[in-house]
């Protein structure tokens, strides 16, 4: 009789945790976030610098042979 008792006592608890449990809301929280890509802005910065590189070096290379 005190395992029934028990055994009651004990499921009667683990159903007022699973009551007293708050799922979070699904409102997209794990899909359809609009995040940047990390890959296009490094691909943004990479394309910038090498524009300005080849300025630098067409600005330098034309001083060099106009000094020519």
């Amino acid at each position: 009789m005190r395992y029934i008792l028990l055994f009651v006592f004990a499921v009667a608890i683990i159903t007022m945790t699973e009551a007293n449990f708050k799922k979070i809301p699904f409102n997209g929280s794990m899909f359809g976030k609009r995040t940047t890509n990390p890959d296009i802005d490094t691909n943004r910065a990479l394309i910038a610098l090498c524009e300005i590189t080849t300025e630098t070096c067409e600005a330098w290379i034309n001083q060099i042979l106009d000094n020519k």
